[in-house]
C-alpha cells in the first residue's frame, strides 16, 4: 500500500469513526473527526510495529483499530478484557 493510499484510507476511517462516535462524545464533529484521526493514525504505527506479526483466530486489523480508538476516545477507568487470544488486543 502506498502512502497516499494509507493517508486517504485513514482520512476517510476518520470521517466514518467521527460520525460514529458523535453520540457518545461532547466535541464538535470537527475536533471529533481530527482526534479520531490522529488517533488512527497512531494506530496505525503501532499496528506495523506490534510483537505478534501472526493472530490466526484473534482480533484481526478492523477489530483492534476500532477497539483501540473507542479506548482513546472513551477514555475508561478501566477496561476489563475477559478472554484472549495470544494477548494481541491486550
Amino acid at each position: 500500500m502506498t502512502q497516499k493510499i494509507k493517508d486517504l484510507a485513514i482520512l476517510d476511517a476518520a470521517r466514518v469513526g467521527a460520525r460514529i462516535f458523535s453520540d457518545f462524545c461532547s466535541e464538535k464533529n470537527e475536533d471529533l473527526q481530527q482526534q479520531v484521526h490522529e488517533f488512527i493514525a497512531d494506530f496505525h504505527q503501532l499496528y506495523e510495529r506490534r510483537p505478534l506479526q501472526v493472530n490466526d483466530h484473534g482480533s484481526g486489523f478492523d477489530n483492534l483499530l476500532w477497539l483501540y480508538v473507542t479506548g482513546r476516545l472513551l477514555r475508561p477507568d478501566l477496561m476489563v478484557e475477559s478472554g484472549v487470544w495470544r494477548g494481541q488486543s491486550s
